[in-house]
């Protein structure tokens, strides 16, 4: 006798998805706390306990101010508004990342006056200790483009994984999705026509990680225009190399030929997946190391979410 399984509501599973979020981009973890897991199916309440024990513990101040952050995190999630922002100010006592100003864990609080506070704050502490944007407005397009497209892309994801497929729900999620690629797409070809290709000097690493990855995102045409520009920027130290090698494999996938660095993942068993074809696996680490990759065994362990870096 087979189970039926019980279908999350559109609500629940919105909070599932942004749960998965954080798991995703809180890149100083490896491996997942009980605080983690109680985020992962929603409990709000525990996960903040569990947060908050952490953080009352004693630790160095520089530990003290990454806890800080996944409580003010939890808090945003559980909607608390007070608390979020009480926590972030101790995440941010000596923080100049700008990380978070994309972060969609935030995602509500982003048109309010205290966020507006805070995020003017931090922007002036990350130019007192790494200069000034030249071109402030078109970083913090970047940043908000990024942070919705995650925020989709893990809904529509989770829809799919919840048994939502074929529902009218996925299917919502797929064509906000396509659209929102599309006219960040045409923001970008935009960009590059005035300006040529983001550079880090101009608009910091975190805009210009999402410059690569809406071309990441894009048709084998977009990417076939664009990776040359890519290239080049690289060469210049305006770009990562290891963008470019994720987004050379993703053309080699289009291409259907094998990938040279390895960071293009298939579908094995509906769960577990594995690597895309390579052209030499005797040298692709070294590959991969010259691109500023790990191993392809900790790829495989561990993954990498190279979008959330920065």
């Amino acid at each position: 006798m087979t189970k039926t399984k019980k279908m999350r509501s559109p609500r629940i599973l919105l909070f599932l998805t942004i749960m998965q979020l954080i798991g995703m981009n809180v890149s100083f973890a490896q491996t997942k706390s009980i605080s983690d897991r109680y985020l992962e199916i929603g409990n709000t309440k525990k996960a903040i306990e569990g947060y908050k024990k952490d953080y009352n513990a004693q630790i160095s101040r520089s530990a003290k101010e990454l806890r800080a952050y996944l409580v003010a995190r939890a808090y945003a999630l559980d909607g608390k508004k007070d608390s979020t922002f009480r926590y972030l100010s101790i995440a941010y006592a000596s923080n100049n990342s700008v990380k978070v100003l994309r972060d969609p864990a935030f995602y509500y609080f982003w048109e309010g006056d205290t966020w507006n506070a805070f995020a003017n704050n931090v922007i002036l502490k990350s130019e007192n200790n790494h200069g000034k944007y030249k071109d402030l407005d078109t970083s913090r397009k970047l940043w908000r483009m990024r942070a919705e497209w995650e925020v989709l892309s893990y809904n529509s994801n989770v829809a799919k994984l919840s048994g939502l497929g074929e529902s009218s729900i996925s299917r919502f999620f797929d064509r906000i999705k396509d659209r929102l690629q599309r006219e960040q797409y045409v923001f970008l070809e935009h960009y590059v026509t005035e300006n040529g290709w983001p550079k880090n000097s101009q608009l910091g690493k975190n805009a210009t990680l999402t410059a690569a990855m809406i071309v990441y995102q894009g048709s084998k045409e977009q990417i076939e225009k664009y990776l040359p520009y890519i290239k080049e920027s690289c060469i210049h130290n305006e770009t990562s190399w290891y963008l470019y090698a994720y987004i050379y494999d993703r053309l080699c996938v289009y291409n259907d030929q094998p990938q040279k660095y390895g960071t293009q993942l298939v579908d094995i068993d509906g769960v577990h997946k594995g690597l895309y074809r390579v052209e030499n696996r005797d040298k692709i680490n070294d590959y991969r190391a010259d691109m500023g990759l790990t191993t392809v065994e900790k790829y495989l362990l561990y993954g990498d979410d190279i979008w959330a870096a920065y």
